[in-house]
């Protein structure tokens, strides 16, 4: 009897000691097991496609401040002809022409004011293909401008430089009022030349101011001229007029020594060309 009461007490002892063994590694039922940590990176996206040929316009880059800005319009103030050559016997590269006999700051300036008579002389219209219009005009009124055009100093010049701003009247007054505003342009291009000299080194700057203001003197000159000519005072004309000749006169007469560069047949500017010939012009109209 005693046998089988210590069996089966050693019997239970032993599922006890299994129950408990087997609790002490189940969780509490309010707890839940970890979970594995979510990844660290994500993949990365495609890389986009290079723009290409066949992309919009919308698409293509905008204009940035690097870009170039437009220049100046060449033909505005430029001639049809060449540039006049300077005389390479009478100064050579640099501009000495065994005159001076100074350093090469003199040599520079002196073959900058043979570039700049050389532009000034040839002005914007000299022989330019506008005598061409001159054809489209019937033969009573061309024989008409060109009588008159001849009776001046420079009879080409003035048929070249005045048929472009010619309207539809043909008599004395019109082709003076014609030959005022071509003398006008030349006075214009004159004084953006001489600006652009004096933009060359100071000492063009220092030599050209002056001239800048005598071709504004004879600009305002000529603009009064133009008053006086739609109020039919030519005598007021004729002295605006030669006021335009002595400013540029004097402009030219500080530089004469230099003038020997330029070839023969450029002695005169035009703006003194198309000033004398206004002159002229307006002397044909009876006072």
């Amino acid at each position: 009897m005693k046998l089988n009461i210590n069996s089966i007490t050693l019997f239970i002892t032993s599922l006890v000691l299994c129950f408990a063994i087997c609790t002490s590694h189940v969780p509490p039922s309010g707890e839940k097991s970890p979970k594995s940590p979510p990844h660290a990176s994500k993949s990365p996206p495609p890389a986009a496609d290079p723009p290409s040929a066949t992309d919009p316009p919308s698409e293509a880059d905008p204009p940035s401040a690097a870009d170039p800005p437009f220049s100046f319009p060449p033909t505005e103030f430029s001639n049809t002809e060449e540039p006049v050559p300077t005389e390479e016997g009478e100064f050579g590269v640099d501009g000495s022409g065994g005159r001076s006999g100074g350093g090469g700051g003199s040599g520079q300036l002196r073959s900058g004011f043979t570039s700049f008579f050389a532009e000034i002389h040839k002005g914007s219209l000299r022989g330019s293909k506008t005598i061409k219009k001159l054809n489209k005009f019937n033969k009573h009124d061309s024989e008409s401008v060109k009588k008159i055009c001849s009776q001046t100093d420079y009879p080409d010049d003035c048929l070249s430089t005045v048929v472009p701003f010619l309207g539809k009247k043909f008599d004395v007054m019109n082709v003076l009022e014609a030959a005022i505003k071509a003398c006008s342009l030349q006075a214009n291009f004159t004084s953006y030349v001489v600006g652009k000299h004096m933009k060359s080194s100071p000492e063009m700057a220092s030599a050209l101011t002056g001239c800048k203001d005598q071709y504004s003197n004879a600009i305002q000159s000529l603009h009064h001229a133009m008053e006086a000519l739609s109020s039919n005072k030519i005598g007021t004309v004729t002295i605006m007029l030669s006021s335009v000749v002595a400013d540029v006169s004097a402009c030219e007469s500080s530089f004469q020594d230099l003038k020997v560069a330029l070839p023969k047949g450029h002695s005169d500017g035009m703006v003194d060309i198309t000033a004398s010939n206004c002159l002229s012009i307006a002397s044909m109209i009876p006072s």
